[in-house]
């Protein structure tokens, strides 16, 4: 059954206008967000990351191999943090020096100043005409949205076509003509549409959200609690009680630590605050 804790949806609202983040001024039992839009297309920030595709691993091998330290005792608990935090670091400073960050681009949303004035005269007799409704300013009015979509359309084609123009297949312009022939020859991605609880499909936006909403109205239902007094009692008492470890841990082999890492770990999961991947302990 899938368990779903918030949904936000959004449409016709370009995600480059706007950043949203947590507000956890209010005491509810959802997390409340914050939407702030912008009239500007925003440079959001890249993720932080250890490496990227021009990482040397050659490099990055060596200088770990530099900083480990394996004569360490693992005997008491500060023993065992220690040797984490320092393992960790010595992990994050090698990924650092063996990437190379290449420079920010900074691009700027660049509108000529014929489009400007064309947009401005259209803005300028449509309210002329809302304001007269006039035959004649009607037509004034048309006739500039027209010249105005015309002058779009020619400059849209004038930057396809440099595009096209530029696209390569070497490593000076990072192989552009196969990625975009791969973005061409991806498949688009079907939206099936969804069954209700009568057997019945939901295809239209309207049917599946209310589809949605029966759906959650049956998850989030508060949990009975079938504890007994006693139960309930003794959870409270070893509530307090410091963890204590009942079985003895068995011996560690290497090769056991490298099968989990090379077959149950995810290259691409997302990391923690450490910023440390499967693909880096592979």
């Amino acid at each position: 059954m899938p368990d779903l804790l918030d949904l936000c949806i959004i449409r016709g609202v370009p995600t480059q206008k706007f950043t949203v983040e947590s507000c956890l001024d209010l005491t509810s039992d959802h997390t409340p967000i914050l939407v702030t839009m912008f009239t500007r297309i925003l440079g959001k920030p890249k993720r932080p990351s250890l490496y990227n595709k021009r990482t040397d691993w050659y490099c990055f091998r060596d200088k770990l191999e530099d900083r480990l330290n394996l004569e360490i005792p693992l005997k008491t608990e500060a023993d065992i943090e220690e040797a984490v935090a320092s393992l960790t670091t010595a992990i994050q400073q090698a990924a650092w020096q063996a990437t190379p960050y290449p420079q920010e681009q900074h691009t700027h949303e660049i509108c000529p100043t014929l489009v400007k004035q064309k947009l401005a005269e259209k803005r300028k007799a449509r309210k002329t005409w809302q304001l007269t409704r006039a035959p004649s300013d009607k037509l004034k009015y048309n006739k500039l949205a027209r010249e105005l979509k015309h002058l779009l359309h020619t400059l849209r084609n004038e930057g396809i076509q440099h595009y096209l123009s530029n696209l390569t297949p070497t490593a000076a312009t990072d192989y552009s003509l196969w990625k975009a022939t791969r973005k061409i020859k991806h498949p688009q991605q079907h939206i099936p549409p969804l069954r209700t609880t009568n057997t019945t499909w939901a295809r239209t936006d309207k049917q599946k959200a209310a589809a949605f909403a029966q759906h959650l109205t049956t998850v989030f239902r508060p949990y009975p609690s079938q504890q007994t007094a006693t139960e309930e009692k003794t959870l409270r008492h070893e509530l307090p009680v410091p963890h204590q470890m009942a079985l003895q841990l068995q011996k560690i082999r290497i090769h056991g630590v490298e099968n989990i890492i090379q077959q149950k770990t995810h290259p691409s999961k997302a990391p923690g605050y450490d910023l440390i991947k499967g693909k880096i302990l592979q």
